[in-house]
């Protein structure tokens, strides 16, 4: 199997996880070293290289937890941008100031 076509594989298994259509992918240095410098995207996904391709999780996120976002419904942050990423609170806090605001 070509490289190539291993990352269009990624691609369709992330458009299936996710249930909708990606704009953009990780993938790997070596990777795009096989690819060569003129292929910046496949079947309309934006390529984007990654020391790994982990990268894009937010682990610090409050509401990241055993590679499951608590808050949302999906893990946006593996393959978009997160709008609801925050890692200046923690989710005790979040439920702390809930309680409190519910005694008032």
């Amino acid at each position: 199997m070509t490289i190539k076509n291993k990352i269009r594989k990624r691609i369709d298994s992330w458009n299936i996880i996710l249930e909708e259509p990606i704009k953009y992918i990780n993938i790997t240095k070596e990777e795009a070293e096989k690819l060569g410098d003129n292929i910046k995207q496949i079947d309309g996904v934006k390529l984007i290289v990654a020391d790994k391709l982990t990268d894009k999780i937010k682990g610090d996120c409050f509401a990241y937890h055993k590679n499951k976002c608590q808050a949302l419904n999906k893990l946006y942050c593996i393959n978009s941008e997160c709008k609801f990423y925050r890692n200046d609170v923690t989710m005790k806090q979040i439920k702390d100031s809930i309680k409190y605001y519910s005694k008032k």
